[in-house]
Parts: structure tokens; C-alpha cells; sequence
């Protein structure tokens, strides 16, 4: 929470928002953790990922055993949401709102993780901010080489993954992968086809127009954004719109 606060901190200095009141918050999904092998084991890594609730998380994305790699529709979501209601009445994580505040050991990780995400932030604007960052691939790079260096630490085993490195059993009578029928992509763009019937075809293409001058002219484009979802624009129909002005990304 204290990284949140500091950014929160940084935007008011640096941007000065015209904003009187702001409100920050963070979400965590860690989908990486998960193995496709004894993928019971997954139960435990998610239920250890809840933890970041005693770190003021406002919203963790608690991830199914196997969503990761294969989802099955009917049973997972059940199981998801009974995670969800244990943590919430059985484990006590509500009584208190930071349980962990003044240990040493957590306060000493937290000045640590603090000090190299300021690095960081330093290190971006030295290189001229986030936007050429991303157009000489700098992030991609640094994401790039942490899953290499993970990778290498379960490869040495240095980093020990129950039932993928270590401690592996025969699962052979795992469940079976999930597939989608190919009828849902057909009855999907038959809604869609339907959903365009219906709306005011003037309408929708005036919205359209007026963002895509706007993205030319480099006005604000949240009021068109909004006029072009009013309208009942599609999502798709808004990103071809934008990027018809400004082309798509392409990492070096």
C-alpha cells in the first residue's frame, strides 16, 4: 500500500491534476504461479496469493487450478468463488485492516521493494519517460528477462516448484483440457450482427466520425469515447476507429 501512496504522491507533484479528490488503488492476478501438472497443488499457491490481501489489496483475480492453461466452464467457477467465501468468513482476514503493520521483516521487504521501484521509476524518466520506453522495447525487455531468470532457477532448481522440478507424481488421470465448440464463434457473431441491426446506424457512424477527428486533431477523446458506447458502438468498431488515426503498436 505504501508503493500506491507514493505513487499517488508522484502524480501530484509532477502532473498537478485538477482533480480535488483522486483515489488510488491496486489489483493482483498471478496466473504465471500455476503448474499444469498436479495441478491440485494449484489450491494451495492461490490460497498463498489471498495473503496479499494483508497488504491492502482492494482486488485479487484468485485464479482456478487450471485456468492458466485450460479452462473448464461448469466446475472452476464454483471452486473459485468457495476460495473466495473461505478466505472471507473462516480465515479471520477481515478483523483487522493491516495485521502485519510494524514487523520488522515485513517493513524491511517493504523499504526494499520500494527503493527498486523508485529505481525504476528514476531509470524511465531518465530515458525520456514511459512513451519512448515502450517504443525501444525497454519494459518488454526487463519482463523478458525475469521470466528467462525464473525459468533458469526452476531449470537449476534453485527455485523448487512442487510437482513440476520436485516432488513429481503420475498424472496420467488429470482432467481433461476444455475445448470450445467452434458454434460459439458462430452464434457470437450472430449476436453481434443482430446487436448492429438494432442500434441507429446514423447515430453510431456520427459518434465514429466525430472520435476519429478528434484522435487527428488530438483532442481529448474520452467525451467521444463515451458518445461512441452511448451510441452503441462496439469496441471493436472504436479501436478501428483509433486506429485508423494512430496505427497499431509493434514491439522491436
Amino acid at each position: 500500500m505504501r508503493l500506491v501512496a507514493c505513487g499517488a504522491k508522484a502524480c501530484w507533484e509532477r502532473y498537478s491534476p485538477k482533480i480535488e479528490v483522486a483515489s488510488f488503488a491496486f489489483h493482483i492476478a498471478a496466473g504465471s504461479s500455476l503448474i499444469s501438472s498436479q495441478i491440485d497443488t494449484n489450491v494451495c499457491r492461490v490460497t498463498l496469493q489471498c495473503s496479499r490481501r494483508f497488504g491492502r489489496a482492494q482486488s485479487i483475480h484468485e485464479l482456478a487450478r487450471q485456468k492458466h492453461w485450460a479452462y473448464r466452464r461448469k466446475k472452476l467457477p464454483n471452486w473459485r468463488c468457495g476460495l473466495q467465501q473461505v478466505n472471507a468468513y473462516e480465515s479471520g482476514v477481515t478483523q483487522a485492516v493491516d495485521p502485519f503493520g510494524g514487523s520488522d521483516y515485513v517493513e524491511a521487504k517493504t523499504d526494499e521493494l520500494e527503493k527498486a521501484a523508485l529505481q525504476l521509476i528514476e531509470e524511465i524518466e531518465e530515458r525520456g519517460g514511459v512513451i519512448p520506453c515502450i517504443e525501444e522495447g525497454w519494459q518488454q525487455n526487463l519482463i523478458q528477462q525475469s521470466a528467462y531468470e525464473y525459468q533458469l532457477e526452476i531449470e537449476n532448481e534453485t527455485r523448487i516448484i512442487v510437482g513440476q522440478n520436485k516432488f513429481q507424481e503420475n498424472t496420467s488421470g488429470q482432467d481433461p483440457v476444455f475445448s470450445i465448440d467452434d458454434k460459439v464463434e458462430r452464434d457470437q457473431v450472430a449476436r453481434l450482427k443482430a446487436f448492429r441491426d438494432k442500434r441507429n446506424a446514423g447515430k453510431a457512424s456520427e459518434m465514429r466520425g466525430k472520435l476519429h477527428q478528434a484522435a487527428q486533431e488530438g483532442s481529448n477523446l474520452v467525451p467521444h469515447i463515451y458518445n461512441c458506447v452511448v451510441a452503441q458502438v462496439t469496441l471493436g468498431e472504436i479501436v478501428e476507429s483509433l486506429t485508423s488515426v494512430y496505427g497499431r503498436f509493434r514491439g522491436q
